[in-house]
């Protein structure tokens, strides 16, 4: 009589990965640190409305990056009506990914010291709400905000507009409340004087005509 002879003990079968939809897929993951300095910020550009941010085809050295960090440098002059800041905007893994802006801060009316602000803001399309328009009439905390915000986007719109027709002024970046930020235009690693400051040759002063 013969027995059936039991199989050899085989060996156990290696567990196999089990796989995943994102399985092939090569996450390059880089550590962000979070910490910033007291002259730090976060960039706000991927927080604004779009419609605040400056106008297209964008110059190549404007900064979009998500974890870009706006870093103030320090005051570069102070106005009448807004102070204005020096701020480099930069990605901190990219390197050489970085631009330098004027950071044009709008003060609300009761820190202004210019006081013929209705004769310089006449013609201009006054808001067509009339919860705004009352507050502003009326002289209120959030109505003096409201007016402030007009004269920042004032110069935004100004800026813009003249930007798209060719106009040489400095690029328009973004509006955010009261903050515009624009291109820093330098002489010499300084900030350009204003246009009221020069005192041109006459052929600096034909090629301004030129230009306009």
């Amino acid at each position: 009589m013969s027995f059936p002879v039991p199989p050899p003990d085989l060996p156990a079968a290696e567990p196999q990965p089990v796989r995943t939809p994102f399985h092939d897929l090569d996450f390059d993951f880089v550590p962000v640190d979070e910490s910033l300095g007291s002259d730090q910020r976060w960039s706000t550009w991927t927080t604004i409305e779009k419609g605040c941010r400056g106008p297209r085809p964008r110059p190549d050295w404007v900064v979009t990056d998500d974890s870009a960090v706006d870093t103030e440098l320090g005051l570069l002059k102070t106005g009448k009506e807004a102070d204005v800041f020096l701020l480099d905007r930069a990605a901190p893994h990219r390197a050489g990914r970085s631009s330098l802006l004027a950071a044009k801060r709008y003060r609300t009316h009761e820190h202004r010291s210019f006081q013929r602000s209705s004769a310089y803001t006449e013609g201009r399309r006054q808001t067509r709400n009339t919860r705004d328009a009352r507050a502003m009439a009326k002289g209120t905390a959030y109505g003096r905000a409201v007016s402030a915000a007009h004269w920042a986007f004032a110069e935004w719109n100004a800026l813009t507009t003249l930007w798209a027709q060719g106009v040489p002024v400095p690029y328009p970046v973004q509006i955010d409340g009261l903050e515009l930020l624009m291109e820093f235009v330098d002489l010499d690693g300084a900030a350009a004087p204003r246009l009221a400051q020069v005192r041109p040759d006459s052929d600096t002063l034909a090629s301004y005509v030129d230009q306009l």
